[in-house]
């Protein structure tokens, strides 16, 4: 009786369902490949977000808050070959971060690295700055990399409030669109230390830089805000990052080298100019900065003059070259 009433039933219904079937078959799986999961419940595990902190909570650290956080960091280290690449590369990937950062900075955060530099001589001053886009990522960096080494030397991060104090580690009046001539500037403020240069020599007097420091000093945000910074910008125009790319410091390039010879050694290189910077024969001082048309070649520059013992390539009108080799580096 009950197998009689089944197939009843099913008879019944199955004239009613059987239109009906191919709808939901098309709701079910017409789009099944779009509504694959990019990636699994484990995956998220694997990357450890289940146990991160919100990025903002970096900011309610205590150590955060002692220091009045800034979207600038100092990081003291006397090792002067380090670079952007190496701060990005120790900042830790994902699963081993204690905080989440923001959705768009998942490979990591944007650090901008300037090298603090004596503002004329542009020798190492033991430091390097990071800029980064706001307040909170600056902290985030701090905190993820704090204690950890580079090159042996640990990261002592610090926040630093942008002032014309600390521009003078980042500016130079090379790099501004005209270079200045070495007899513009006295050669007894080459042995100034740095806070001592006058900001008018190192901004050539220029209004429009002197203005972009005062912005510096009066442009502010929010600490807890995810915008980037206004003197993010600022930074970038100050520093002429560009240019600084695609020149090159060489130190110990021989006395009494004619124009005419440095064209024909540069021959295969595009240099778009070459600057005397110190040039004391008595003191056996000789640094140039040669500026190329594009990163690349500056690179190539580096790669194949520093460390190199200078040969002897004039006739007639000898060079005098230093005893130690030619050393060369990106002014970055």
């Amino acid at each position: 009786m009950s197998k009689k009433l089944l197939n009843l039933l099913y008879q019944a219904t199955s004239r009613e369902v059987a239109p009906k079937v191919p709808m939901v078959k098309a709701h079910l799986f017409a789009n099944d490949e779009a509504q694959l999961p990019t990636k699994s419940a484990l995956d998220d595990l694997m990357e450890n977000q289940w146990n991160q902190k919100p990025a903002l909570e970096a900011l309610e650290h205590p150590w955060v808050r002692k220091n009045k956080p800034s979207n600038i960091l100092h990081i003291p280290c006397p090792s002067s070959c380090l670079t952007e690449e190496d701060f990005v590369d120790i900042f830790p990937i994902n699963r081993e971060r204690q905080y989440r950062v923001p959705h768009n900075t998942k490979k990591g955060l944007d650090v901008k690295m300037i090298k603090s530099r004596h503002p004329l001589t542009l020798n190492f001053e033991n430091s390097y700055y990071l800029v980064f886009k706001n307040a909170i990522e600056a902290s985030l960096y701090a905190l993820e990399t704090h204690n950890k080494a580079l090159n042996g030397f640990r990261l002592k991060p610090s926040f630093v409030e942008p002032s014309i104090h600390a521009a003078k580690y980042w500016v130079s009046p090379w790099f501004l669109e005209k270079s200045p001539s070495p007899l513009k500037i006295k050669n007894d403020i080459f042995q100034l230390p740095t806070p001592k240069v006058p900001i008018s020599v190192i901004t050539r007097k220029d209004d429009h830089y002197r203005n972009l420091l005062n912005q510096l000093e009066t442009t502010t945000q929010k600490v807890d805000s995810d915008q980037i910074h206004p003197n993010f910008d600022i930074i970038n125009t100050l520093t002429h990052t560009d240019r600084r790319s695609r020149s090159v410091i060489v130190r110990n390039w021989p006395f009494g080298i004619l124009p005419s010879t440095t064209n024909r050694l540069l021959w295969d290189y595009d240099v778009e100019s070459m600057s005397p910077i110190l040039s004391d024969i008595t003191k056996n001082l000789s640094v140039h900065l040669i500026t190329f048309t594009n990163p690349t070649m500056a690179k190539r520059f580096v790669r194949n003059y520093h460390g190199k013992k200078w040969d002897p390539i004039q006739w007639g009108h000898k060079e005098k070259p230093l005893h130690e080799p030619i050393q060369a580096e990106i002014a970055n």
